[in-house]
């Protein structure tokens, strides 16, 4: 399992950096912030230019494989597969594009999350870049 932040940085790109849980992440009755949440499946093949996150977010791989690509940073691509979590804050840079890999179908749960919640999200996980804005 991975998990990675796609976030803006200061010069209008959007990055993607591989990201861990913060110690062992908040306390069992501690909850972290979310407006809700929805499942989501597509066929393989599928492909989306350009574009940011209308909402910030975290996505899970449930199923199937989705390809990210951005513009900046030293990491530009990252396959993600089952299991694998992505926190999808890149609302203000250059955005990303997906591409569905196949053969099998991709099945996500998405959970969404307001701006106001990033002091709370940034915090539980490390290896954030130095210079990502805020959503």
């Amino acid at each position: 399992m991975s998990i990675y932040g796609l976030c803006d940085d200061t010069q209008g790109h959007s990055l993607i950096a591989p990201l861990e849980i913060a110690g062992n992440g908040p306390s069992l009755n501690q909850l972290l912030p979310s407006a809700g949440w929805r499942p989501f499946q597509c066929d393989f093949g599928g492909r989306q230019p350009m574009h940011r996150t209308p909402i910030p977010g975290m996505t899970i791989v449930l199923d199937g494989c989705m390809q990210i690509s951005v513009s900046g940073g030293s990491l530009r691509s990252v396959a993600l597969q089952r299991g694998d979590m992505l926190l999808l804050l890149d609302t203000h840079g250059a955005g990303h594009a997906t591409a569905i890999l196949g053969p099998d179908r991709l099945r996500v749960a998405g959970v969404a999350f307001e701006a106001r919640d990033w002091p709370a999200i940034e915090a539980a996980f490390t290896g954030w870049p130095a210079n990502r804005l805020p959503p």
